[in-house]
């Protein structure tokens, strides 16, 4: 890989670099950069406050899911991209509401991913023991 971006590089200092070749397949994202319902909004800002509630790192919003090249292959609502706990867990998506691709796109990316406010909560709070602190802090 480094050889064939070097080699583009020399091609671009001498001025004998080619223009792009097009491509014959779709690149465009039905649906997953569609803007989201005022309900949605609404759910995803819930959960962004009740995520700042318990210290939690901020998730990225309309986060976009990249190929190695970089092309894009789908956009989430919110996620974790390096895991809850970066470096330590999976990366985590939430998508409202989800479709099949996107799922699909997700599992081969290594994501975890909830299709659903409350599942993603659930998780979280097992998974970082998030009741059991709350409950410690108020005695």
């Amino acid at each position: 890989m480094a050889a064939a971006a070097n080699r583009f590089l020399d091609e671009l200092f001498r001025g004998s670099a080619t223009a792009p070749v097009a491509v014959d397949y779709a690149t465009d994202l039905p649906a997953a950069g569609a803007r989201l319902s005022a309900e949605v909004d609404d759910e995803v800002q819930a959960l962004l406050e009740w995520v700042q509630s318990y210290g939690l790192p901020k998730p990225e919003l309309n986060f976009e899911v990249c190929s190695p090249t970089g092309e894009v292959l789908t956009v989430v609502d919110l996620a974790w991209p390096a895991g809850v706990q970066e470096g330590f867990s999976r990366p985590v998506a939430l998508i409202l509401p989800g479709d099949q691709n996107q799922i699909n796109i997700l599992n081969q990316a290594g994501h975890l991913i909830f299709t659903g406010v409350e599942d993603l909560k659930v998780y979280l709070e097992k998974f970082l023991d998030l009741r059991v602190e709350a409950e410690e802090q108020v005695v």
